[in-house]
């Protein structure tokens, strides 16, 4: 009798079970249909995280939820689509369902929470994945999870990057962040001295780093396949970044790592950038991170012949202005010198004197001629508007930096001329740079007419500007040079 009372009881536990999860996958899939403004989509998105564990997110409610990441929240404020991403993240650990998904889809999903290691998310997402690899073998357990991770980083090396199809940073990064939240959750060591774990993060990142060894003899290496070694290797450094982390044993591998393909990945970029192909944005912005990441991590002694031949290179590009269609080597050659100068305090002054005495004879320009690129992106215009904006601003820094170290070199009427024309064009941060440019000719008593120039400036910062120009703009209105000319005390009254 109390057997089939209890028999009873749990199916009825069951069936209400049953019950629930129809009702939750119902109403997230009539919510999703619907357009939400910020604060209602908000409100929604929260109730369904307070829900408790119930396995009914699918692969079509999590590329719903992909979709809200992608379009829907994108002109949202920051701190709402901040509190939107948390409150997905608790979405995905409460409400997925294992049967339903598979591995490659949580890793497909990952990257559009924008996760930063460290973070409480992301110790959400580790304790979740840890919990469900653990309980009743999960994904077939720790060897399932090894396994998975040791074929996507094979196929993107060799099936993916073989193919037709084009080079995905956005795959390179979706497997970075899945090795590194399984190695946050004990679920891959870094290294296994015994040998009794076959895969480990060192095992995974020797393969990228085997494609890039001697990459430079191997002429018949597969480009894409090298883009997307390096591709790779940049999104492992990027994700596994911590601010004021420890040197752990993590991270000593990947600097050593960077150490190792330094001098080879700079020198097969320089080939790589100039030869007459065309080279996408995606991975034009690939190479800018590896050579910042070169910079930042690296010794100088391994990289010193490989950036000091690119640099001397990028000023011959660019004092030649050759080959007007090839916007990419243009912007390529332009950003390059703004990395090096950022990390000027590293370098000897013989290469910051190259680059210093080349802005001060270089070409200054409004606008990058896109109307004839022979690239690819010919039709897609907001692409070209970005490739042509961020050569303007990476031109600003490069003159900005230049005359902060040897503002001599420079005609100083002819460059406030230009930079006060400037100042009409363009918004953002260029205008950063340009503020940064008059402050330093202020503060070289370079400029006769202050006034007229601040309120130049004024005009400018009543119109929609980011804090960080206004920031910088303050900077230049409490100088003490301005201070004690009498003649500006009227444009500081105005802006007070």
């Amino acid at each position: 009798m109390e057997t089939a009372h209890m028999e009873t009881a749990h199916m009825e536990t069951a069936h209400m079970e049953n019950e629930d999860e129809t009702f939750l996958a119902t109403f997230l899939k009539n919510i999703i249909k619907h357009h939400w403004g910020g604060p209602q989509l908000f409100y929604v998105i929260h109730c369904l995280s307070s829900v408790g564990p119930t396995p009914v997110l699918d692969k079509n409610s999590l590329n719903a939820f992909g979709k809200v990441l992608k379009c829907t929240i994108r002109l949202h404020p920051a701190i709402l689509k901040h509190a939107m991403k948390m409150n997905i993240t608790k979405c995905l650990t409460n409400l997925y369902a294992k049967e339903k998904l598979s591995l490659s889809d949580i890793m497909e999903f990952l990257p559009l929470l924008d996760l930063k290691r460290g973070t409480e998310p992301w110790k959400r997402i580790v304790s979740w994945i840890q919990t469900a690899v653990s309980t009743d073998k999960g994904y077939n357990g720790h060897f399932g999870i090894r396994r998975f991770l040791q074929i996507n980083v094979s196929d993107i090396l060799q099936n993916w990057a073989g193919t037709g199809r084009s080079f995905s940073l956005e795959r390179c990064y979706s497997v970075a962040l899945i090795i590194l939240i399984c190695h946050d959750a004990d679920l891959i060591p870094v290294r296994s001295p015994d040998m009794s774990v076959k895969v480990t993060v060192s095992s995974l990142i020797a393969l990228p780093l085997y494609t890039l060894s001697n990459v430079n003899s191997r002429p018949y290496l597969c480009l894409k396949k090298v883009d997307t070694a390096i591709g790779l290797l940049v999104s492992l450094i990027d994700v596994s970044f911590v601010p004021q982390s420890v040197n752990s044993e993590l991270d000593q591998l990947l600097k050593a790592s960077i150490d190792q393909t330094a001098s080879e990945c700079l020198i097969y970029i320089r080939r790589r950038i100039w030869r007459k192909e065309d080279t996408s944005l995606e991975v034009l912005d690939v190479y800018i991170t590896m050579l910042t990441t070169v910079m930042r991590f690296s010794r100088w002694e391994l990289y010193s012949s490989a950036l000091g031949s690119m640099v001397e290179a990028c000023i011959t590009y660019l004092l030649a202005r050759k080959d007007t269609d090839a916007k990419m080597a243009h912007l390529f050659s332009m950003e390059t010198l703004k990395v090096v100068l950022q990390y000027k305090d590293k370098l000897p002054k013989d290469i910051t004197e190259k680059i210093t005495k080349a802005a001060s004879s270089l070409e200054i320009v409004h606008d990058l001629n896109i109307q004839n690129s022979s690239l690819d992106l010919e039709q897609d215009q907001a692409q070209l508007r970005k490739l042509s904006d961020r050569y303007i601003q990476s031109q600003w820094y490069v003159i900005g930096a230049s005359l902060a170290l040897s503002h001599h070199i420079f005609n100083a009427s002819v460059l406030l001329n230009i930079c006060t024309d400037a100042m009409d064009v363009h918004s953002g941060k260029t205008v950063d740079s340009l503020l940064g440019c008059f402050q330093l000719l202020i503060k070289t008593k370079m400029v006769e007419n202050v006034p007229e120039l601040l309120t130049i400036c004024w005009r400018k910062m009543v119109e929609s500007q980011p804090n960080e120009t206004y920031k910088r703009f303050l900077e230049m209105l409490f100088m003490p040079i301005i201070a004690e000319t009498s003649s500006c005390s009227q444009v500081v009254k105005t802006v007070c």
